[in-house]
């Protein structure tokens, strides 16, 4: 996609390493989503900016005591990280103090932060590109031809995309403040001599220094004041990656895994971090020319933390991630505004002239366990009998219902599972709202609303 200007390159290695991480007990190798001529193109360009925004952007803000703890640090950049994954990026003590970047993993992150700006500022959803990553968790290489789609094609991101300068300004922005939180967060490890994940360190002990990395990074970001970003994106792709309550039998199993873990991503981690940056937004903010409106971004920043958060605390939307990443396809990573649903088309009968009560395209969204999905609704009436389908990101089904009056009470199926619901009819037919449940109930399962589609 070109070269990137030196001071704002620096693309974070750690997000893209766990950006890919594999499911529970799988070892994922990663190796095929960029060949090693293309990695070797990247691996000099990568280095010589890194090292730059090490040396211009992050030293100048660190005191006396903690330069001298970096006098011996060095950074590794090869190709591909250990046994070929993207978990690879790491810091390490002995024999001497390293940091290891994989270019892979910086590539696979470069990509991302251009995919996630040109999504953005062209008025799609960035949900195909957190879907993406779910996909590549839960899929094989051998589902894609035996090599992993990079993102830029499977988010079909066009290729003189950085040509357009808000793309390449954004894009930029979401890399740099990403990379200073996040190669701060490794030299942390540097500067308190953390050891590494051995055998011989409790999982208490290994959180404590996770936690202690962290508040070192918050402390020299706001020194920066950098607003950080590209944490959001970060944080938001690693609930998409990572193992989570979703991917367990259980809570307990879940738990278990949690108390094994040296680096989980939890929601009581971000919500710290989450504090950090809404109790001081003016201090991260002092980019911003004017005050008001750099305090205002820092805390929406800190605002959409809580709200990854939240996402981790869900299970029912675990769950509903675990089941996007199983069923995306690269079909349904086309570029889509945010009010699209996947996978039914709006047939022009349906959608033009007059149209009865529950009859015709209808979008909108249902709730489940509190979480808001946007869904697709066609209905097709012959008289008071009405039958129809309905599509969203994790699925679809079948419904077929009765009209008395205002009302339609139906019976939905999708798979193996079963259940009713209620819709009222409102202004005129073109909208309608409801509930829908679960067996025999029809309203256990949350809200169900649509509004017509018109063309």
């Amino acid at each position: 996609m070109g070269t990137r200007l030196p001071g704002l390159i620096a693309a974070t290695a750690f997000a893209a390493a766990v950006l890919l991480a594999p499911a529970p007990g799988a070892a994922k190798d990663m190796s095929s989503l960029y060949d090693d001529a293309t990695l070797a193109h990247w691996q000099p360009r990568y280095r010589k900016n890194i090292l730059w925004n090490v040396e211009n952007v992050i030293l100048p803000k660190l005191t006396v005591r903690e330069r001298r703890s970096f006098a011996k640090l060095r950074f590794e950049f090869p190709l591909r990280g250990i046994g070929n994954n993207a978990l690879s990026f790491h810091s390490t003590l002995s024999p001497s103090p390293r940091v290891v970047v994989p270019v892979l993993s910086i590539k696979n992150f470069d990509d991302m932060s251009i995919a996630l700006a040109w999504l953005q500022l062209n008025g799609y959803t960035l949900q195909t590109a957190y879907d993406y990553i779910a996909m590549l968790k839960y899929r094989g290489a051998r589902d894609f031809g035996g090599r992993y789609p990079p993102p830029l094609k499977a988010l079909r991101i066009p290729d003189n995309a950085l040509e357009n300068s808000g793309v390449d300004g954004l894009s930029q922005k979401i890399l740099k403040s990403a990379l200073i939180f996040i190669l701060l967060h490794e030299m942390g490890h540097v500067h308190f001599g953390h050891p590494g994940y051995g055998p011989g360190v409790a999982r208490a002990q290994a959180r404590n220094n996770e936690a202690q990395a962290d508040q070192f990074a918050i402390d020299v970001t706001r020194r920066m004041g950098v607003a950080p970003v590209g944490i959001v994106f970060f944080f938001q792709a690693l609930a998409h990656a990572t193992p989570n309550r979703g991917d367990f039998s259980d809570d307990d199993a879940y738990d278990a895994h949690l108390r094994q873990a040296t680096h989980p991503l939890t929601n009581d981690r971000l919500r710290l971090l989450a504090a950090a940056f809404r109790k001081n937004p003016g201090d991260f903010a002092k980019e911003y020319q004017d005050a008001a409106e750099g305090i205002k971004n820092v805390t929406f920043i800190a605002n959409q933390l809580s709200q990854v958060a939240d996402i981790l605390a869900d299970r029912g939307v675990q769950r509903l991630i675990s089941e996007v990443g199983r069923k995306t396809t690269l079909s349904t990573l086309a570029p889509r505004r945010p009010d699209e649903a996947l996978g039914l088309s709006a047939d022009q009968n349906l959608t033009r002239g007059d149209l009865a009560p529950f009859h015709g395209v209808n979008d909108g969204e249902f709730t489940s366990q509190g979480q808001a999905i946007g869904i697709r609704v066609i209905l097709r009436r012959k008289g008071a009998r009405v039958a129809g389908q309905y599509s969203y990101r994790a699925g679809g089904g079948s419904l077929r219902g009765l009209i008395e009056g205002d009302m339609l009470a139906f019976e939905w199926r999708e798979g193996g599972s079963t259940g009713r619901g209620l819709f009222r009819i409102k202004h005129g037919g073109e909208t309608f709202s409801g509930t829908w449940g679960v067996g025999p109930s029809p309203d256990n399962g949350g809200r169900w609303t649509g509004a017509r589609v018109r063309r």
